[in-house]
């Protein structure tokens, strides 16, 4: 299928057995392309606030010469499986499967792009297939043959710990909103280790899928040699990052990854509600990959 309006070519896709496929979306140049782009979602209603901005870079990377793949985690989006019962590990997974897919219609190496906690699932990813790295991921490794180009990350979650207590405080402040009470953080946890599955902001996770998240730091993974584009959110008079971000981007460029740091204004739409025009973060990605 062919998009007469914007140039690129359409083609949608699911991989893998029934019960288990993971549903893709793939754009690409007319021309022979530069280079291939993986597109990694983050977690849960942020996956849906940002599918509007991942479909529109999608189409700016193919008018750029580059093909880009969306794809669906197994228990979202268009993808088979329940939310309730899959796992990161399934997740991982699921990378591998469309990376190995990418090798073989394409044969380039892909670029990495992930928005909030798909950049973990990224840097993860990235790592396993790096030969000396610090974190052993049988999962993702054994499913990944080929190189990895590099990652972009998209106001990229850097502590899974941090990310899933931010997510448990937001559902006991609702329920505390509403009048309805709430147990607290440490009793969640507990429903968690006992493999009962949780309400997280309209969402079911299974227990197993908040645990492996959690164990997820971005520190972990051995991003050495690997070219890195960094962008980050800036408020209004905001010149550069805070200092933790400052940090973080330290200790990556001492464990050896190439890191570049850009940062972009407009609305943080992972945060938001309502649909949100991005013309300029897409005015920041334009220029990184432009011809």
């Amino acid at each position: 299928m062919t998009a007469v309006a914007t140039g690129e070519q359409l083609s949608a896709r699911y991989l893998g057995v029934p019960g288990e496929r993971v549903f893709t979306l793939s754009f690409q140049p007319q021309q022979a392309a530069r280079g291939q782009v993986l597109y990694l979602p983050p977690f849960a209603e942020e996956m849906n606030r940002c599918r509007a901005l991942a479909a529109a870079q999608a189409r700016q990377f193919a008018a750029a010469g580059y093909g880009c793949t969306l794809m669906d985690y197994r228990g979202t989006g268009d993808s088979d499986g329940v939310f309730e019962a899959v796992s990161l590990q399934d997740w991982l997974a699921d990378v591998g499967l469309v990376l190995d897919d990418i090798a073989q219609r394409y044969s380039q190496p892909p670029l990495l792009w992930g928005i909030r906690s798909g950049c973990l699932l990224g840097a993860c990813t990235a790592g396993a297939a790096n030969a000396s790295s610090t974190v052993t991921n049988s999962t993702a490794a054994s499913a990944i043959g080929t190189r990895i180009a590099g990652l972009l990350m998209l106001q990229p979650v850097v502590s899974g710990r941090r990310f899933v207590r931010q997510l448990v405080r937001q559902r006991i402040a609702a329920a505390v909103e509403r009048g309805a009470g709430e147990t607290s953080s440490e009793d969640i946890q507990q429903r968690w280790q006992a493999g009962e599955s949780v309400e997280i902001g309209g969402y079911q996770p299974s227990a197993r899928l908040m645990l492996e998240l959690e164990q997820m730091e971005l520190t972990d993974f051995n991003l050495a040699g690997l070219p890195l584009r960094w962008l980050e959110h800036l408020g209004e008079g905001q010149d550069e990052p805070g200092l933790a971000v400052q940090r973080m981007l330290d200790t990556l460029r001492e464990g050896g990854a190439q890191v570049e740091l850009h940062g972009f204004a407009g609305p943080a739409i992972w945060q938001l509600n309502e649909r949100a025009a991005t013309p300029e973060l897409l005015d920041v990605l334009g220029a990184l990959y432009r011809p």
